[in-house]
């Protein structure tokens, strides 16, 4: 695999993990209210 997309791969998960966690946080907030 070329390194670009290699970095280009963890760009994504690292994104997509933070993604996760907002959605996270947005459900604990619903059902909080």
């Amino acid at each position: 695999m070329p390194k670009d997309t290699l970095a280009l791969k963890f760009e994504l998960e690292k994104r997509g993990i933070k993604y996760n966690l907002i959605d996270a946080l947005l459900k604990d907030n619903e059902n909080l209210q």
